[in-house]
């Protein structure tokens, strides 16, 4: 009995004392990160806490002061290339951190709010000098955090979840508006977070208009979404849908307007050992634009292409180039990017063009014309003296080129590109009309070009 007793004394000491084992694991498990983030030029401002038995929550205040070296951190986690000149739109940028965690081990996830605090240094200075007005308003915008990531992060399995918090602001002053909102914008996935794996954003509508009294410009999308897998810079898989987006430019000159709807983008890349292929996918249901007095109205478009056998070595070196221009170096860059350009083309690569395609087009006179497809290959072969031969003139690469392409066109669309066309002439009497539609069916192999089996000379 007095063993029982010692047992179950010992059991609930133990469960006792769990929450503050799990309070001294997360907050050293933090500070490790906040000491490996100060490597990479962040900077702790500002920190207070607040523990109960059960539960904890902290406040940071991080300081972003050496962007270069934060840019190459992210750089060397990220399975994505950073876009260039990010260090500059990071340099100086103030950052508030709210985490709160549960004291019991591994009880459930981390929760964190992140928010800017105050702009860049720099950025704050002009935009005080050039829009005071504005500047006051982005200094209240901040203040209130509207501009706020929640995050659901479990340190177990790296998954997370999040929204970014509704906005809904408005801004004017004498003859400048502006409104921009963003509604229901949900996200999830896995990883890290400054660099996740995976990752899947949506948004129920965003809208942006301002106006100066002369001109006006809207943007509308609803319905977005948005999907990143990553399995390295190379390896990736990539979509972009919007239910339907719509952009407006109004002023004294001109009246632009278009609208697109559901719209699809699909990017891919997949590396061999010595060789990289890339996909992709585009369409939408309909595209419309009125300019100058003029309409289109296009529909069920698609575009559907690969390219192959792509050297891996000069890609990646043509990649590390392109992201690391800077403005006072670009004559010397733009040499080597034209040289690594030529060797990745000298490499050879295979471009297959498997749909490109309109059902319908119609134009301001309201008549409807059904439309094209497009399918083809074309193979430009391995030649390491390609470079050293386009030097000399860029016929060369044109002479190497293998192409076999297959085109129709409805008779109505046809003729409606090629009247009173006089440049496309010669090539009419290359047509063949069949079922309503006009057949092209071009080949160039060994320099030889001939157009539904015709020698073109």
């Amino acid at each position: 009995m007095k063993k029982s007793i010692i047992v179950v004394a010992l059991l609930l000491l133990i469960i006792a004392a769990l929450p503050i084992v799990g309070n001294s694991f997360m907050k050293k498990s933090i500070t490790e990160r906040l000491e490996h983030l100060s490597s990479y030029g962040i900077v702790l401002k500002n920190e207070h806490s607040n523990t109960s038995y059960l539960k904890s929550s902290r406040h940071f205040e991080l300081y972003l002061q050496d962007a270069k070296a934060f840019s190459a951190y992210l750089e060397s986690i990220s399975s994505q290339q950073l876009a260039p000149y990010t260090d500059i739109l990071l340099e100086g940028l103030t950052l508030g951190v709210d985490l709160e965690y549960s004291n019991l081990p591994f009880a459930k996830a981390v929760t964190l709010e992140m928010y800017p605090v105050a702009l860049p240094q720099k950025t704050a200075q002009k935009l005080q000098k050039e829009d005071p007005h504005f500047f006051l308003f982005v200094e209240k915008f901040l203040q209130k955090r509207a501009l706020l990531y929640h995050v659901e992060y479990n340190f177990i399995n790296s998954d997370f979840k999040g929204y970014l918090k509704d906005i809904n602001e408005h801004y004017k002053e004498q003859t400048t508006a502006m409104d921009f909102t963003l509604e229901k914008a949900l996200f999830h996935g896995n990883g890290e977070l400054l660099a996740p794996k995976e990752f899947t954003f949506k948004a129920r509508s965003l809208h942006f208009s301002m106006e100066d009294g002369r001109e006006k410009v809207l943007f509308v999308a609803e319905k977005l979404t948005t999907t990143n897998n990553f399995l390295s810079k190379n390896s990736y898989l990539s979509s972009l849908g919007v239910a339907v987006a719509k952009m407006s430019l109004e002023g004294a000159r001109e009246n632009v307007k278009m609208v697109v709807k559901e719209f699809h983008l699909n990017a891919s890349s997949h590396e061999e050992l010595q060789s990289i292929e890339m996909h992709t996918k585009t369409s939408f249901k309909e595209f419309y634009m009125h300019a100058r007095e003029k309409e289109i109205l296009l529909k069920k478009f698609h575009f559907d292409v690969a390219m192959s056998d792509v050297n891996k070595t000069k890609y990646m070196e043509l990649q590390r180039l392109l992201q690391q221009m800077s403005v006072g170096r670009v004559y010397a860059q733009s040499k080597q990017i034209e040289q690594t350009l030529l060797a990745l083309v000298s490499s050879g690569f295979k471009i297959e063009l498997a749909d490109f395609s309109l059902k319908t087009v119609a134009l301001s006179t309201q008549k409807e014309y059904d439309g094209f497809q497009i399918r083809g290959e074309i193979l430009l072969p391995k030649d390491p003296s390609l470079a050293q031969k386009m030097a000399l003139s860029p016929l060369f690469a044109l002479s190497a080129l293998q192409i076999d392409t297959k085109m129709k066109f409805s008779q109505e669309l046809y003729h409606a590109l090629t009247q009173n066309r006089v440049m496309l002439t010669p090539l009419m009497k290359y047509a063949v009309e069949k079922n309503r539609e006009v057949h092209f069916d071009i080949k160039l192999i060994d320099s030889k070009l001939t157009i539904n089996g015709k020698q073109l000379y």
